[in-house]
């Protein structure tokens, strides 16, 4: 294995060894760090100079011909900046991230790889691309960049400024009506999303489960599974521009007459015609539910076209908290009846087999929107942290096509900020605004005919993600445990600050261009109740350990938050989405930081690539810190405190926080159920996959940030 990925391979795989000490020979990954910087400087295409290889990669199709405009001066004077830091790679596993996945390159006669471009210069393209018509700003951005405090996500980080690229945004959520049209225009629009780079979700609880009436006919419908296959194949055939396989997921309401063969479909023993070999499961939970299950009481599902018949309401649109007695009560109404404790434990045995489905509990991502008064929440997206509003599209025959009526589906544009670099460097008011305005301008260049309801939705609503990465790393190098109080504290300052400046940052941007998103005057900004919670009580540190911390971050006081609250009313928000927490596994290794907001699962990671295996030192490993990474890895750590800590973060994130759960593969379901149902008792909107250590899962990097 070593020969054939040299030598640095054999030396990064040393770190598992123990010295004469009994301690892990660390010095052994700087060492594979340096042969491969060895390797990647020794296959590095010469030019003249900085100017002339922008140029050269421009007329040659590797950059964007946007690079064209930039002047000679600007182009040599950004360049000498970013060299200007003396940028280093911390960990092997960070520079060949970077080389391998993210710089670009070309090829010899023999199809060798060759470099053309190493960090700096990436980044000097990177940020001359997000702001084209504002140097003062790419030069703020790539300080940001070089500083490592922001990072954009993969798409954005890989595309902007590349030539033959796809898009600059992470996934799409689409919604499916129960027409032929609309699973037409759905199923095209999955495959055009894919094309261009993006993971893809789709809701499907409007379609009629298997054995309906269509047309007269009963026992005609095929139901989900079919739809769900189409959609597998549609974004294995259309894949990610070439570079990934396709990613996509399917979620289905809970109270769907189809769940339990949507649930069989990842289980091992499920025959061919239903398996689901690689399409993602989501699961969207009413809380009705999760009470049915807490009292034990049956389940129905319904015939979602019967339902409609009867009382001319979708499934999704059907308030369970409200109507489920009176619709179990209809004789009109066609409904199975399930047991819910079973039907749960059922999807902890998926999640123990699969990793899938996920988990979205959608009353509480609607009870928590602060859009409600515009639109409601229907389903989240590869990695569960989005969640915004959705219009389902009404699609018409095509001699009919001027009747349709655009909706408004889901678009993700995400970036993180570095943790630690953002606090020790005292930097997060700048951070946050580079990273909100750095988003905005994606959603500003962003153009997409082929999918009309998302370009609608981006048009009006500017949404955006920023999220984090390095938690784990910021609280093991303060010596801080996981869970913790005194973590719980750190985390509730921390994100109310990252929440309050990306406001204010979006407010300044409304200001700045004289407009706010479509529907402001209807959101819980402008009526002030979005608000009140930050001015009636304070968030900042109380434990002396966060205090100090925190020393260079600002917290912003209660009378901050009332002046942000008058100031928005008067402005308005440019972005009617700002904050969500992604998984970052990708690009966390660039930043040799750890991934998101959750714990490591060990304090040296193991990582397979095809038949290779390297090993991911975790960030400022030492004798010191290895105690809060060894002994709160993820599968040590009892699975509430990490509940809890996205509970906190939950509180300052409009959208959703992807949670994932570590399990030992024996674990009995009903304490997995127990988990679930704590989650959702405490206000989650949702659970990314269940991990445990026998599992495989194949993680999406186009949504991993």
């Amino acid at each position: 294995m070593a020969k054939n990925y040299g030598k640095w391979i054999e030396l990064n795989n040393e770190i598992t060894q123990l010295d004469e000490s009994g301690k892990n020979k660390l010095y052994k990954d700087k060492e594979a760090l340096k042969e491969y910087e060895d390797y990647v400087k020794s296959n590095t295409r010469e030019f003249d100079n900085e100017v002339d290889r922008v140029r050269v990669l421009t007329k040659e199709g590797s950059y964007d011909k946007v690079l064209d405009n930039v002047p000679d001066t600007i182009i040599k004077e950004m360049t000498e900046l970013a060299y200007s830091f003396n940028f280093k790679f911390q960990s092997f596993m960070a520079c060949q991230k970077f080389y391998e996945s993210y710089a670009v390159v070309q090829y010899d006669k023999d199809d060798n790889v060759v470099f053309v471009e190493d960090y700096e210069q990436h980044n000097v393209r990177v940020a001359l691309y997000l702001f084209q018509d504002d140097y003062a700003k790419a030069r703020d951005m790539l300080i940001q960049l070089m500083e490592q405090t922001l990072q954009p996500a993969t798409p954005t980080y890989l595309h902007a400024g590349k030539g033959n690229r796809g898009e600059l945004s992470s996934c799409y959520i689409f919604v499916v009506d129960d027409t032929i049209e609309s699973i037409n225009f759905v199923a095209n629009s999955v495959r055009n999303a894919s094309k261009n780079s993006g993971g893809v979700s789709v809701e499907a609880s409007r379609i009629r489960p298997k054995g309906a009436t269509v047309q007269g006919n009963p026992n005609a419908s095929q139901g989900v599974i079919p739809f769900a296959k189409n959609i597998e194949q549609g974004v294995s055939h259309f894949n990610q521009a070439g570079m990934r396989q396709g990613s996509a997921v399917v979620y289905l309401n809970i109270f769907h007459q189809d769940i339990e063969d949507f649930l069989s479909s990842k289980k091992i023993n499920a025959s061919e015609k239903v398996r689901l070999d690689t399409l993602s499961l989501g699961v969207t939970i009413p809380n009705k539910f999760m009470e049915l299950v807490k009292e034990d009481k049956p389940l129905y599902t319904f015939d979602t076209s019967n339902l409609y018949e009867v009382t001319g309401k979708h499934l999704d649109e059907i308030d369970f908290n409200e109507e489920y007695d009176s619709l179990v009560e209809n004789d009109n109404i066609k409904k199975k009846k399930l047991n819910a404790r079973d039907l749960m434990t059922d999807i902890a045995k998926t999640q123990l087999e699969s990793g899938y489905p996920y988990v979205f509990y959608i009353d509480n991502a609607n009870d928590n929107h602060p859009l409600k008064g515009i639109g409601k929440v229907r389903a989240s997206n590869l990695c569960t942290e989005i969640s915004q509003l959705q219009e389902v599209s009404d699609i018409h025959p095509y001699m009919e096509s001027d009747k349709d009526s655009i909706g408004r589906d889901v678009i993700c544009t995400l970036a993180s900020l570095n943790l630690v670099n953002v606090v020790e460097k005292g930097l997060l008011e700048e951070s946050v605004d580079m990273g909100m305005r750095s988003l905005s301008n994606v959603t500003d260049m962003m153009y997409l005919p082929f999918l009309p309801s998302v370009n609608k939705a981006n048009d009006e609503l500017h949404a955006v993600g920023l999220g984090s990465l390095n938690l784990h790393g910021l609280l093991a190098k303060n010596m801080i445990s996981y869970g913790s109080l005194e973590a719980l504290d750190l985390i509730n300052s921390l994100y109310s600050a990252i929440n309050y400046n990306s406001i204010k940052s979006s407010m300044h941007i409304a200001k700045e261009k004289g407009k706010s998103f479509k529907g402001f005057e209807k959101s819980e900004y402008a009526n002030g109740n979005y608000f009140k919670p930050y001015i009636n009580k304070s968030n900042e540190p109380t434990t002396q350990k966060a205090k100090e911390v925190l020393e260079k971050v600002y917290i912003p006081s209660q009378d901050d938050w009332e002046q942000l609250s008058k100031d928005v009313k008067r402005y308005g928000l440019y972005n009617a989405y700002r904050r969500a927490e992604a998984p970052t596994q990708s690009i966390s290794y660039v930043q040799n930081a750890t991934a998101s907001i959750m714990p490591v699962p060990s304090a040296i990671e193991n990582r397979q690539y095809g038949d290779m295996e390297t090993y991911y030192p975790m960030p400022f490993l030492s004798p010191i810190t290895q105690f809060f990474y060894d002994n709160e890895t993820a599968y040590k750590l009892d699975n509430k405190k990490i509940i809890n800590t996205g509970v906190v973060v939950q509180k300052h994130t409009d959208q959703a926080v992807s949670t994932i759960l570590y399990v030992e593969s024996e674990i009995p379901t009903n304490k997995l159920v127990s988990l679930y149902y704590y989650a959702w008792s405490k206000g989650l909107k949702s659970l990314y996959y269940t991990r445990s250590r026998k599992l495989e899962v194949i993680e999406c990097e186009t949504c991993s940030v």
